[in-house]
This record gives C-alpha cells, sequence and structure tokens, in this order.
C-alpha cells in the first residue's frame, strides 16, 4: 500500500472517531448537534489544506530532481561535433556518394559494412529492401544525424563533414511516414518549410502536395487550426501537408521515407508526378516497400545486405535478381 493512501486511511480514522465521540457529546447533552457539523465541517477543510500542502511539498521535490537531470540534459555535448573547418556549400547537382561506409547501432551487428554506391543528381530514385535492412539508417547518414565507422559520404564530391550543418539542412527535404505538425494553422505549418516562403508559395506548395482541394473545403481554408500534433486530419493529410512543408523549402535533395504510406495508389501517382515536375533539378530518394510506389522512379536501389547494394530498373532486377522476386512476392 502506498503512503498516501496510508495517510488518508489514518486522517479518515481519526476524524471519525472525533465524529464519534461528538455524537456521543449530543447523546449526553453536553454539544449541540450544529456545533458537531461545524466541527466536522473545519475538520474536513483542514484535513483538505493538509492533503493540498503535502501535494504541494511533493511536487517540489519531483520538481527539483527534473531540474537536476534536465540541467545535465542540457550540459551535454552533443556526440557529432561540427569540425571548425567546415564551410557553407551550395550543392550543385546533389549527386550523393558513399564510400565504404560502415555503421552499427552496437558493436554486435553492423547495419552497413563497407557499402559503396552514388545517386546520380537530379534523379529519381527509390531505395528499398527487407524491413531492418538499413535503407533508414542510410538517410540518418545522409542528414549526418548519424557518423559512420568507417567510410564517408559525399554530396557533390565534398565530404559532408565538411559542410556547416546550417547548410546541409537548408537543402535537404525530409518527409517521415509519421511526421509531426504543430497545434497551429495549416499555412503555418507549410511555411515553416522555409521561413521566408510567401502565401503564394505555400499554396503552390499545397498544390504539388494535393492538399489544395482539402484545404479549400475547409471554411478557414488555410488558416484552420489543425490541432495537436494535427489530430483534427487524417494520416493521409498529414502526410501531404508534410510533403507540401519540405517542397516550399525548394530542396536540392528530398527524401520521402515512406512519407505516401497513407495515400491511395491514385493520389500516390499524382504527388510524385508533381514533385519530380517542380524538382526537376533535385535528387529525389524515395524510401518504400510499395510495388506501386518503387516502380515509379528511374532507378530502384534494392538493399539486399550490409554490403550489397543492386542497383537497376524495376524490370531488369526482376529478371536478374531471385532477391528481388522474392521481395516483391513477400510484398504483395
Amino acid at each position: 500500500m502506498s503512503k498516501s493512501l496510508i495517510d488518508s486511511a489514518i486522517q479518515k480514522t481519526i476524524l471519525g472517531l472525533i465524529i464519534f465521540y461528538g455524537g456521543y457529546q449530543v447523546i449526553k447533552g453536553r454539544m449541540t448537534l450544529g456545533s458537531l457539523s461545524a466541527i466536522s465541517i473545519y475538520l474536513s477543510q483542514l484535513s483538505g489544506v493538509q492533503g493540498m500542502f503535502a501535494g504541494f511539498i511533493q511536487q517540489i521535490s519531483s520538481g527539483l530532481v527534473s531540474c537536476e537531470r534536465l540541467d545535465k540534459i542540457l550540459d551535454m555535448r552533443p556526440e557529432l561535433i561540427e569540425d571548425a573547418k567546415a564551410r557553407k556549400i551550395d550543392f550543385s547537382n546533389g549527386t550523393i556518394e558513399f564510400k565504404g561506409v560502415s555503421f552499427s547501432y552496437n558493436q554486435d551487428k553492423k547495419i552497413l559494412d563497407n557499402l559503396n554506391f552514388s545517386i546520380e543528381g537530379g534523379s529519381c530514385i527509390a531505395l528499398t529492401g527487407p524491413s531492418g535492412c538499413g535503407k533508414t539508417t542510410i538517410a540518418n547518414l545522409i542528414l549526418r544525424l548519424y557518423e559512420p565507422s568507417d567510410g564517408g559520404i559525399f554530396i557533390d564530391g565534398i565530404d559532408i563533414n565538411n559542410i556547416k550543418s546550417e547548410s546541409l539542412y537548408s537543402q535537404i527535404g525530409v518527409v517521415l511516414q509519421e511526421p509531426y505538425l504543430w497545434n497551429d494553422t495549416i499555412e503555418n505549418n507549410i511555411g515553416y518549410g522555409r521561413e521566408d516562403a510567401s502565401f503564394e508559395e505555400i499554396e503552390d506548395s499545397a498544390r504539388i502536395a494535393c492538399i489544395d482541394v482539402f484545404i479549400n473545403s475547409l471554411s478557414e481554408r488555410d488558416k484552420t487550426i489543425i490541432g495537436e500534433n494535427a489530430c483534427k486530419i487524417s494520416e493521409g493529410q498529414k502526410q501531404r501537408i508534410a510533403i507540401a512543408r519540405a517542397i516550399v523549402k525548394r530542396p536540392k535533395i528530398l527524401i520521402l521515407d515512406e512519407a505516401l504510406s497513407c495515400v491511395d495508389a491514385e493520389l500516390e501517382e499524382k504527388i510524385i508526378y508533381n514533385i519530380r515536375g517542380f524538382l526537376s533539378n533535385s535528387t529525389i530518394i524515395i524510401i518504400s516497400h510499395r510495388i506501386s510506389t518503387i516502380q515509379k522512379a528511374d532507378l530502384i536501389y534494392f538493399l539486399s545486405g550490409s554490403d550489397k547494394m543492386k542497383i537497376d530498373s524495376h524490370r531488369e532486377l526482376l529478371k536478374r535478381s531471385i532477391q528481388y522476386q522474392n521481395y516483391l512476392a513477400q510484398e504483395k
């Protein structure tokens, strides 16, 4: 039994004994019923105040512990420290190269092991493979959220460790399967992708992401507040708003990590077509399991092992790779 329950039981027992004794005094004529009622009320109020004060003290103690932990977190240095020689770089083509990249979350198993491949700038590729093979890890490494244990990652021939973080992130757009949206208007959620985005650019991005029809159907249109983590709209609508937020940046590299999983095939095809037309000079990486999605890419990058990346068109991979055939058969 918890301490709070024990304290409550003791208080109720004491109050019961006092009322019992007061009742006896009323029967004997030594106290009026009104006086007993007043005493009972005062004791109940006093007990409530005591409980509130004890709870307040407990909250202060918990708050102090939380503040100490938060202070330790704020004082922690990031694992990835930016190189002092890092500089601002404007991507010209958006070509991505992995050269001998190895990475593991723990020492027991390598997710990537001496992996080599390149993605041509301005192309639209689909990155696919079995669950847990390292597709999202590749995206995280491009974003420099993790650092490879061996090898290097290059954009337009420049090691990403030599690129300032602000410069890197400003030129890469990312949309996740479960995007986080603010408890704010649709306009502000899309405009969050770029601070200086005009209203016309926000509208264009919404149209490309095929969310404009939904927005125009709302009484307050783009001024509609979508609630905490977009609880007032569907998952598919959340994904399309997140896509619009990434597009408004006009990124040189766009990564869609299962970003169309809650959208039907017909709408998905239209969105990808719009993105490819609008970002015709950008590198587009679509991470997906869906056959309908990966078929729309120029090339398929099939990660069949920690060190094996098979690259070819969907049709050619079907002809030449039994692993790819088996993978697609499992995904149907």
